[in-house]
């Protein structure tokens, strides 16, 4: 199987990324291999565009 790596730009280029590495997390790869580093760096991108799109605020402690 060929990984593509791509930015991750909009929805669609999200909603892609997570179909892409879903089907990784139910049988992970071995490190290093090539769809080890596809699952890592995907993650990372995933990562970075759930933090700009979907960011969690820290929790009030005194609110109520």
């Amino acid at each position: 199987m060929k990984y593509e790596i791509k930015p991750i730009r909009n929805e669609d280029d999200y909603k892609a990324a997570l179909a892409a590495v879903s089907p990784l997390f139910d049988n992970e790869p071995e490190i290093g291999s090539e769809a080890g580093n596809f699952l890592e760096v995907m993650i990372l991108l995933i990562e970075k565009y759930e933090q700009e799109h979907y960011p969690i605020e820290a929790p009030d402690p005194l609110k109520r």
